[in-house]
């Protein structure tokens, strides 16, 4: 393997994970309320099919083991299991449903901070082309010039933003 190869694919790695790194930072930003619900009822949802599984399993247990015992089923010990696996069941949708109000939210929040960054990002590039526009219009008619950097800036950030959306998506 070319070490050249090795040292590209290293190097765009480092770059995935510094882009990575900064879309979290933005994402917390944008709404660290709603990013904490998200993780916790993540957690939540992740635990409800196991604990689901597992009541299931010890209901079945039960059953089996009072047919083969012959001695009969206790009827209030099934039917609290029943009415637990239905909760957890309940639960678990009730959760996917909640996940997806805070996720929406959360877009939300996001795209406001976005949008409020790109603002103040083309403010600033605009300010500074305007800043540097006064000085070379004295000699200089390069007001179209400066309106395309200041469109390239933009576009720029717009790329930046793209991919960094693109990642979380």
């Amino acid at each position: 393997i070319d070490e050249n190869v090795i040292i590209n694919g290293v190097n765009d790695m480092r770059r995935k994970i510094l882009l990575f790194r900064e879309s979290l930072k933005l994402v917390w930003a944008s709404s660290p309320v709603w990013t904490t619900a998200n993780i916790l009822v993540s957690v939540i949802r992740s635990f409800l099919p196991l604990a689901l599984l597992w009541l299931l399993k010890v209901l079945i247990d039960d059953i089996t083991r009072a047919a083969s015992s012959g001695s009969g089923i206790n009827p209030e010990n099934l039917i609290w299991k029943i009415i637990a696996v239905a909760a957890v069941y309940f639960l678990d949708e009730a959760s996917s449903d909640l996940s997806n109000y805070i996720r929406k939210k959360q877009s939300t929040d996001l795209e406001s901070k976005m949008y409020e960054l790109l603002h103040t990002k083309s403010a600033r590039h605009r300010k500074q082309t305007r800043a540097g526009q006064t000085r070379t219009d004295a000699h200089q008619g390069e007001t179209q010039g400066a309106g395309k950097t200041c469109c390239r800036g933009i576009q720029q950030t717009l790329t930046v933003v793209a991919e960094m959306a693109a990642r979380h998506m």
